[in-house]
């Protein structure tokens, strides 16, 4: 039987040693454009946290230092969660956060946001201007972990006096980007990313029935495409559907498919759906980002840009996806 040990977060930092540095929930806060990146089942340790970060990194181009162009680490907040030991019965590959502590980071973390230093409650603007900073990238358990983040703090603020519309349009101001999700993640605006070649993530529960029709379709062989398919589900989720991401032996499941290098170039060759996929989560991702900045300057509210107005952005990477909001059947 294993030793527990508890869940951590840290945030990417290249004056640090490995690129990392530690951070204390109690002591933490949000005060710039945050990402908080919650990985898979997988995620035990900081190095593993800290690769995920550096993913989300690479997708908006963060620079170390000033450029004339783009985001640096001095603007936005890159925090990755390790999971830790905290089942000691789990598999040994696995390990998954518990609630108290999720608790503990939703209070600590996120709480702040909704609240003055008497604990009040805020207007619902400086609820929705805080809450504008962050964004969610979240791979397969992930989004399990952000769900239940989501939920624990729709109770807090409820708690705290706001009406469960408030909330909602407070939360909408979170951006989350999930890739091969294993579950929906509610009330916020969501991107999500899945390939009909990944064998870990069965089709969402949540998904249109013209999504399903697709994706079942293609597993089974009813329908054929090779490219990319873009679901757009309702005004606050974006399913974009891939034949395959990767034409070589890396697993459809693993993050790294998702990975840019410095100069925003796609670092894997001859995966051209990969790469069309990584820019529209790369961009969704960067206008989120922009938003908060804006916001942490601003006297007043800037709403985040709606999932539309974030894909008309990216027409011309969107140009070769077949789009639909009902699922277009593809029979043989």
């Amino acid at each position: 039987m294993r030793k527990e040990v508890p869940y951590s977060i840290g945030k990417r930092d290249l004056s640090c040693q490995n690129n990392w540095k530690q951070l204390n929930t109690r002591s933490y806060k949000i005060d710039k454009p945050t990402i908080f990146c919650f990985g898979g089942n997988a995620t035990k340790t900081e190095e593993i946290a800290n690769g995920m970060c550096k993913v989300a990194a690479s997708l908006i181009g963060l620079k170390q230092k000033k450029v004339d162009e783009g985001a640096t680490y001095d603007e936005v907040d890159v925090v990755g969660v390790s999971y830790g030991e905290t089942f000691k019965d789990s598999p040994e590959f696995a390990s998954f956060i518990k609630q108290s502590e999720l608790l503990e980071l939703v209070d600590n973390v996120f709480v702040p946001l909704a609240v003055d230093e008497n604990f009040s409650r805020l207007s619902t603007e400086q609820a929705q201007k805080n809450f504008n900073q962050i964004t969610f990238f979240s791979h397969c358990y992930g989004a399990v972990v952000v769900n239940q983040l989501v939920s624990f703090l729709f109770s807090r603020m409820q708690a705290f006096g706001y009406s469960n519309q408030e909330i909602l349009d407070i939360q909408k101001q979170i951006t989350s980007i999930s890739y091969a999700p294993m579950e929906e993640i509610c009330n916020v605006s969501s991107i999500y990313a899945i390939s009909a070649h990944d064998r870990v993530v069965e089709v969402p529960k949540y998904a249109s029935e013209g999504f399903k029709e697709v994706y079942n379709g293609y597993r089974e062989g009813d329908i054929v495409f090779d490219g990319n398919y873009l679901f757009q589900e309702d005004e606050n989720t974006v399913v974009l559907f891939t034949s395959n991401m990767n034409k070589g032996p890396v697993s459809e499941h693993a993050l790294s498919l998702l990975e840019r290098n410095e100069d925003w170039r796609y670092t894997t060759l001859n995966d051209d759906n990969a790469n069309a996929v990584s820019q529209v989560l790369g961009y969704a991702m960067a206008q989120s980002v922009a938003c908060g900045l804006q916001n942490k300057d601003s006297q007043t509210f800037i709403p985040k840009p709606t999932l539309s107005e974030t894909l008309e952005s990216c027409q011309s990477i969107l140009s070769d996806f077949k789009q639909s909001d009902l699922g277009i059947s593809l029979v043989k």
